[in-house]
């Protein structure tokens, strides 16, 4: 059953927007990002997944650039700091996930890790996508996949998801994706926060 967390709410964006961390580029899990990215050359058409300020298109110009969010997050903070940019509405638990077929890479920046949902919009996500899945600073573990709750926001109540690494696996050998390139989100601490580049059209 899908729960409602602080990102269904328009308050946040307001907390979103008062806050003051540093630019994508500068943060310290940017590198294991940027990684991903070049190793994915040839790809130029990105949909940044819960893109919310869009700070992927703004680092990196050159990318033909589509965010895709909840409508209250691109109309409050999407567009209120980069209007001039493409986005689409998406809402995870309602909605079709074929559009993402248009896309050489689907980027999902701390976004799966906040769904109450993992395995099924992971597993939707894997189904259309057409060449690359990043996954950033999400976790993956040895528990059971389960939700963890958090204040994020303004103080507002999330989730943080954390997905058993054998359904992780096993998922990517159902759909046809590997592993393509796998590191730490942070260099020196949370272990079990992964970056990923996954492939399409291969058997793990």
């Amino acid at each position: 059953m899908t729960k409602t967390t602080a990102w269904n709410s328009p308050a946040i964006c307001r907390h979103i927007l008062a806050t003051n961390f540093p630019p994508l580029r500068d943060s310290v899990h940017f590198p294991p990002l940027k990684e991903c990215l070049l190793r994915a050359t040839e790809s130029t058409a990105v949909l940044d997944v819960g893109c919310c300020k869009a700070e992927l298109a703004k680092t990196f110009p050159d990318l033909d650039y589509t965010g895709a969010d909840l409508e209250h997050i691109i109309e409050g903070v999407s567009k209120v700091l980069q209007p001039s940019l493409k986005y689409v509405y998406f809402n995870a638990d309602n909605d079709d996930y074929s559009f993402m077929s248009n896309y050489d890479i689907v980027v999902m920046n701390s976004f799966l890790s906040e769904t109450t949902n993992p395995l099924i919009v992971l597993d939707q996500v894997l189904q259309y996508a057409s060449k690359y899945v990043i996954l950033h600073r999400q976790d993956i573990g040895t528990t059971d996949t389960h939700l963890v709750e958090y204040n994020t926001y303004g103080g507002l109540k999330a989730t943080n998801s954390i997905i058993n690494r054998r359904d992780f696996i096993e998922m990517l050998e159902n759909r046809g994706w590997i592993i393509d390139f796998e590191t730490n989100s942070f260099e020196n601490d949370e272990p079990d926060k992964k970056t990923l580049l996954l492939t399409k059209g291969s058997s793990v």
